[in-house]
């Protein structure tokens, strides 16, 4: 079983910060099996009270305690803090970050980091297709999917993944609340089926994973929506994956190709730390918790199946490399 080990500084200072002994040497997963996972790192690069060089150490630290081999970030303020990020994981990690999710305040962008002796990323590509307006005239898609397609290391087991950052409103709250609800429920009909007619293709690779924040839990609308077409993964011990109230807003979501791979009772939400001190967990990492899942790597059971190529002006290179993409009407300040 692979153990990955959190550097010594930011381990000593995490205890004192949480009151709490050491933590314990984190396991990744079993021998064949990979660990994929999200996580919204709270406006990575434009807090008000900036993150420190000690802050990025614990939260790469953390990262390495999570075992994960691909993670989808949401809340990325610009490649600059994930270089940040990637100083203190160390040179076996890389990243890609998508182009859009740009407000009056900066990005506020999706993407990936993954563990580069663990898995390979195959290609990359931002959804630009995907509408930015409802055919009423409302702004959806703020931050546009992005889709990476990766192959793990030592078996060639392949998998396509998707980090989403739907619209942000609760359920009868707020002035807006049946408005922002609307624009969730858009996003997911149209991701919905965008997604359903690429698997569709002939010869397509069916394994599909969207992860991230999806700002609802499985019982509003949205989800209902989303889950017609595709499966909620349920955590072993429920829990919130917020800080502010008792709702799981962040998911990872397979398609029917995927779930023989699927590791039983595998899904968790890493509360324990949260928990612990919630206020000096959100000043240190974020206001939300990472949720991971472990899927079976040990063959890859469609190995004639293939992916997409990637459209005009939407694929995305790693460390955070663009390519050009079309000019397009910008969306208004409307960043969560």
């Amino acid at each position: 079983m692979r153990r990955l080990f959190a550097p010594l500084v930011a381990s000593l200072f995490g205890a004192i910060l949480f009151g709490a002994a050491l933590p314990a040497q984190a396991d990744g997963p079993a021998e064949g099996q990979i660990r994929v996972g999200t996580w919204n790192i709270e406006n990575l690069g434009k807090r008000r009270t900036p993150r420190s060089d000690e802050d990025m150490a614990a939260m790469a630290a953390f990262i390495k305690e999570l075992g994960v081999d691909v993670l989808a970030l949401q809340e990325i303020n610009g490649t600059a803090p994930l270089h940040r990020l990637m100083k203190a994981l160390g040179e076996d990690y890389q990243f890609v970050l998508g182009t859009t999710g740009t407000f009056k305040t900066g990005q506020i962008g999706v993407g990936f980091l993954w563990n580069t002796k663990r898995v390979k990323l195959l290609q990359a590509e931002e959804l630009l297709d995907l509408p930015s307006k409802t055919p009423g005239g409302d702004w959806i898609f703020h931050r546009k999917p992005v889709v990476g397609t990766f192959k793990t290391v030592a078996t060639g087991f392949d998998f396509r993944a998707v980090v989403v950052h739907l619209k942000a409103g609760r359920l009868n709250t707020g002035e807006n609340w049946q408005r922002n609800v609307n624009k969730r429920n858009a996003e997911v009909e149209e991701l919905g089926k965008r997604l359903e007619a690429l698997l569709a293709k002939s010869g397509e690779d069916q394994d599909l994973l969207i992860l991230g924040d999806f700002n609802h839990d499985p019982s509003y609308p949205s989800a209902k929506a989303l889950a017609k077409r595709f499966e909620y993964l349920k955590p072993a011990e429920k829990h919130r994956s917020i800080t502010y109230f008792d709702e799981q807003i962040d998911h990872l979501v397979i398609s029917k190709g995927l779930k023989e791979e699927v590791v039983p009772g595998s899904l968790k939400i890493w509360f324990k730390r949260h928990d612990a001190d919630p206020k000096a967990y959100k000043a240190r990492y974020s206001d939300h918790i990472p949720v991971t899942v472990d899927l079976d790597a040990s063959t890859d059971r469609d190995p004639e199946a293939t992916f997409a190529k990637p459209g005009l002006n939407q694929a995305l290179e790693p460390a955070g490399k663009k390519a050009p993409r079309p000019a397009e009407e910008k969306a208004p300040d409307d960043s969560k």
